[in-house]
């Protein structure tokens, strides 16, 4: 009898219609796993790699995530973009069919943080996030970085990066001192950041990243007159890439890589591009956006999430790379 080469899967809650890998198809490329009947490509970093399909066609399904936005200075930087082509909706579907040959997948860095030197002393803004493309069938796809977090004295964070499918989050805007002028919001084609707010004319904290999912924070005035920084946005849920179900499939060396803070900082409903928190103690936005680790001291991004990092006043603080996820029913 003829193999059967679709079937309705329900996957998390959410069901829809995927061709099955036939008995020719072979592709390789990432790390590799299979999870509740589907295979797993995982692409985590530079250099780039290829998905190489040997033979047969396949319908695929994959999440693109653009690096976060680093930040020296005091907004929280915005979480990469994510780009899914299936949507948790059955009647949605929009898998893709993928042919043999080379796929290129290129996975968007960090952006970095900046050390002290602002005019004024105050401490300066981080980069943007790198673009994640991969290039299915001869057409790229991509993820925009998120934007970096804003500086002591900056009007506001940058936006989020421009190309691709879905850009990444602004960075916060930051604190401003006695030398320096008003703080903004981020602004740009992803969700927004918080802005930035002083006290006192010497106190100030940053406005949170914005997320994948959702706007970051505005700083707040606390007791007694003096500031504290604005949460991060939250990421993107993808739940068909789960962080508890897939870390304990990748090999050793990429466990270690990656750390069980990339486990759950997507936990169980995939959650990627969180933004990054404000200084002066905001949260970290859900999906591996940067926060305090303990009390006031603040994080990078975590790796692999396209997380932004955490403002930081003083500190050097990297958003986290992005990543790029192929599945297919096995």
């Amino acid at each position: 009898m003829a193999p059967i080469l679709s079937r309705v899967s329900s996957d998390f809650g959410f069901g829809k219609r995927t061709t099955a890998a036939g008995p020719s198809f072979s592709a390789t490329g990432g790390s590799t796993f299979t999870l509740n009947g589907y295979k797993y490509h995982v692409f985590l970093s530079a250099p780039d790699g290829n998905f190489v399909v040997n033979s047969g066609t396949v319908s695929i399904e994959y999440v693109i995530v653009g690096g976060g936005g680093g930040t020296g200075g005091y907004g929280g930087g915005g979480g990469g973009g994510v780009t899914h082509n299936q949507p948790a909706i059955p009647q949605a579907n929009s898998t893709l069919t993928i042919n043999p040959g080379t796929h290129p997948v290129s996975i968007g860095s960090g952006g970095t943080g900046s050390a002290a030197g602002s005019p004024g002393g105050g401490w300066v803004a981080g980069t943007d996030g790198g673009t994640t493309t991969a290039v299915f069938n001869g057409t790229p796809i991509s993820s925009g970085g998120g934007g970096r977090g804003a500086g002591n004295g900056e009007g506001g964070g940058s936006p989020g990066g421009n190309p691709g499918v879905s850009p990444g989050g602004s960075g916060g805007g930051g604190g401003y001192g006695p030398l320096s002028r008003p703080a903004g919001s981020g602004n740009g084609n992803g969700t927004s950041g918080g802005f930035g707010l002083n006290s006192n004319g010497s106190t100030a904290s940053g406005g949170g990243g914005g997320g994948a999912g959702g706007a970051g924070n505005n700083a707040t005035e606390g007791p007694p007159s003096n500031t504290g920084g604005g949460p991060g946005g939250a990421g993107k849920a993808v739940p068909a890439f789960p962080g508890p179900g897939m870390y304990p499939l990748l090999p050793s060396p990429v466990q270690s890589t990656v750390g069980t803070a990339w486990r759950d900082a997507l936990g169980p409903t995939g959650l990627f591009g969180g933004g990054g928190a404000g200084s002066g103690g905001g949260s970290a936005g859900p999906g591996g956006g940067g926060g305090p680790l303990t009390g006031f001291n603040p994080s990078p991004g975590v790796v692999n999430t396209g997380g932004g990092g955490a403002g930081a006043a003083p500190g050097v603080l990297s958003g986290g790379t992005g990543i790029v996820i192929i599945r297919y029913l096995a």
